[in-house]
């Protein structure tokens, strides 16, 4: 009789044992399974702040380009193109590494929690699709800008080697003789060029217009030497 009873007691304990270590096994799985969901929520929130900060140092870099800064049409150009090569090269694998994190936290809380989640996502798109949009504007203002100042300076030079010449053929001493042709050609070359420097002083004019047009994109200094 005590063999039985004792038996039986090993038997529970043996029982009871092998319960405890199951529910030990099951407890520590569930707080693995926490942590690591709460992991995956850290780390998205971690690569929220990351891509919201991205997305506030490129603003900050394209308000240095506006006027006041300093930097010529030239050097604007340049950097609003640095902004736009690392949009485009980094951007969407900031944004789809971030997605990735979010699809992993929704599976790890509440519906509602995931739908605010899903919000945040779309926030972030539409943030992102926006900046991309101002950095495409930006980048075309100063495109046009940079070649209308290169085009203007192609003009002005144009302008200036014409006088230069026509001031030094007036001045150059032409032996007119005897013959009335001769004076008569002279006089028809001259009149030939003061018809030709009303058509420049039409063109100076036009572009003077451009250049004023141009003024809210240049730089001071820079609008000087143009006029």
């Amino acid at each position: 009789m005590f063999y039985i009873i004792f038996f039986a007691v090993a038997d529970e304990d043996t029982d009871l044992d092998d319960n405890l270590d199951k529910l030990e096994s099951e407890l520590m799985n569930a707080i693995a399974k926490k942590q690591a969901g709460q992991n995956d929520i850290d780390s998205y929130r971690q690569g929220v702040q990351d891509v919201q900060n991205w997305f506030d140092s490129l603003i900050k870099r394209m308000d240095v380009l506006d006027k006041g800064s300093g930097l010529n049409c030239a050097q604007k150009k340049a950097a609003i193109n640095e902004i736009k090569k690392e949009f485009e090269e980094q951007g969407p694998n900031k944004i789809q590494e971030l997605k990735g994190k979010a699809a992993q936290v929704v599976e790890a809380i509440s519906n509602l929690d995931g739908q605010q989640v899903e919000e945040q996502m779309k926030s972030l798109d539409r943030r992102y699709a926006d900046l991309g949009k101002r950095i495409d504007r930006k980048s075309q203002l100063l495109d046009v800008t940079n070649k209308g100042v290169e085009g203007a300076k192609g003009e002005i030079e144009q302008l200036h080697n014409w006088v230069k010449d026509k001031i030094q053929e007036l001045q150059t001493p032409t032996a007119l003789g005897y013959e009335p042709k001769a004076a008569e050609a002279r006089q028809q070359a001259i009149k030939g060029i003061m018809k030709e420097a009303e058509a420049k002083k039409s063109q100076a004019d036009a572009l003077e217009k451009r250049i004023a047009n141009m003024q809210p994109e240049l730089e001071p200094v820079e609008y000087a030497q143009l006029e």
